[in-house]
């Protein structure tokens, strides 16, 4: 399942292209929710703290574009190259189990 959640945020590594700076910090909370909520839907118990870390390096943007994702039906095509890094390091280095 690790495997399936790194290929599905490294599938597409499309460069963001105009992005407005609309969500600030704002977004980050919620971006950490979308990736506990996307390793939930898959069976994986990931660490808060280590997601936010990790979300901690996101552009606004970035941010931005996970807050606005539906983690049970993520848009990959909206995911750009940072993204991508930081998905593979929250599901590289945060999971901590299985739900």
């Amino acid at each position: 399942m690790i495997r399936f959640f790194i290929a599905a945020l490294a599938a597409s590594s499309l460069v963001l292209a105009a992005c407005g700076d609309g969500g600030g910090d704002d977004a980050k909370p919620d971006a950490v929710e979308f990736f506990i909520a996307l390793g939930a839907s898959g069976g994986l118990k990931v660490d808060q703290s280590c997601v936010e870390t990790a979300v901690d390096t996101l552009s606004d943007a970035d941010a931005q574009i996970l807050a606005d994702q539906d983690p049970a039906d993520p848009d990959v095509e909206a995911f750009n190259e940072a993204i991508d890094v930081v998905g593979d390091r929250v599901f590289d280095e945060c999971v901590v189990g299985e739900v």
